[in-house]
């Protein structure tokens, strides 16, 4: 399997099914798909061999007809968490993540003790940037599954973005205890120990490809740790502009956009910040602004910083954040010559 299908922003359950479909498909039918129609479909009596059906009807791509075969079962057994299941899966392919995760969900729920449905139900949630809702179902299906390497770097990485580090520390040793070579488990070690340990951070990827965001990102940040800020830029503009659009990739294209700022490479910082200026929305959040704002002003162009600030949208904004905004919006009109305005924002402190 690529590393790629390894990722754990990718969807666990994408390999789960791949799997179910592949054994359903070496079980001989009597009759091949092709020769039913979607009414002869519906007339089936036995729901396990409609079910199969489905499955079938999924794998070879035909996703409407899949997708209504699913949808006529739980209209008849609405408790079949198998076929919820299936369907929320079916619905995160066809780019639906809101009605896949409403059907994963409810899978979970009638099927506690189902470690593949409570696993898919948690990768479902971290993927979509909950990593808070995604904890308890990862945490039941590590119970139900306590070796299994996908779940425990899953687990551990709901965990370290909820902030409980040392649980998530030991989840990926956890891991790495079973697969050592597990790429996901060493770089997710690896970035909840950067801050502390950059040098074991870096021992822990550097044979690993940087064309990964999040290697990158982590070989970045521990450079930078180490206090060797030209060699960490490269890496940290990698992760920036490898960074998918994704609630994980937002996370990380954030993270590269702060470090530039702190080691004090404007122009990389203006082009990652602007960057994810874009993808935080119209009009853009106000914590990419300001690094906008700040870089451009490093770079002697304040009325470019200034439009970038007066763009932003404030609302939702992290107080911090907000007080920053205000000194370096008064600071940059008080070098514009506008000093009514400056004064104006600076008494907003």
């Amino acid at each position: 399997m690529t590393r790629h299908l390894r990722r754990i922003l990718v969807p666990a359950l994408l390999v789960a099914t791949a799997v179910a479909i592949a054994a359903t498909l070496a079980v001989p039918e009597e009759r091949s798909i092709d020769d039913l129609t979607p009414e002869e479909i519906a007339r089936i009596d036995d729901f396990v061999e409609r079910f199969r059906i489905g499955q079938r009807l999924f794998g070879s791509g035909r996703d409407d007809e899949a997708e209504r075969v699913f949808r006529d079962l739980l209209a008849e057994q609405p408790k079949a968490a198998a076929v919820s299941h299936a369907l929320g899966t079916l619905l995160q392919f066809r780019s639906r993540p809101a009605e896949a995760t409403r059907f994963l969900l409810r899978a979970a729920e009638l099927a506690p003790k189902d470690v593949a449905i409570q696993r898919d139900a948690g990768v479902d949630l971290l993927r979509n940037g909950r990593p808070a809702d995604a904890e308890p179902y990862l945490a039941r299906a590590r119970k139900i599954w306590p070796e299994d390497v996908e779940i425990l770097v899953a687990h551990a990485t709901s965990l370290r973005a909820i902030g409980r580090t040392d649980a998530a520390r030991a989840a990926y040793r956890a891991a790495l205890a079973v697969q050592p070579e597990s790429v996901d488990a060493r770089v997710g070690l690896a970035s909840a120990i950067v801050t502390a340990d950059p040098a074991q951070a870096i021992e822990l990827v550097t044979d690993l490809s940087h064309n990964f965001a999040d290697v990158a990102l982590v070989h970045g940040l521990a450079l930078a740790g180490l206090r060797r800020p030209d060699e960490a830029v490269p890496h940290l503009v990698t992760a920036a502009q490898r960074s998918p659009r994704n609630a994980g990739g937002r996370a990380v294209l954030a993270a590269a956009a702060r470090a530039l700022g702190r080691v004090g490479a404007a122009p990389e910082t203006a082009q990652a910040a602007a960057l994810w200026c874009e993808r935080s929305g119209a009009p853009p959040a106000l914590e990419p602004s300001l690094l906008l704002a700040e870089a451009l002003a490093a770079l002697g162009r304040p009325g470019e910083a200034l439009g970038a600030l007066e763009q932003a949208r404030i609302k939702g904004a992290p107080a911090a954040v907000l007080r920053r905004g205000r000194l370096v919006s008064g600071s940059l009109l008080a070098r514009a010559g506008q000093a009514d305005d400056a004064r104006t924002v600076l008494a907003l402190l």
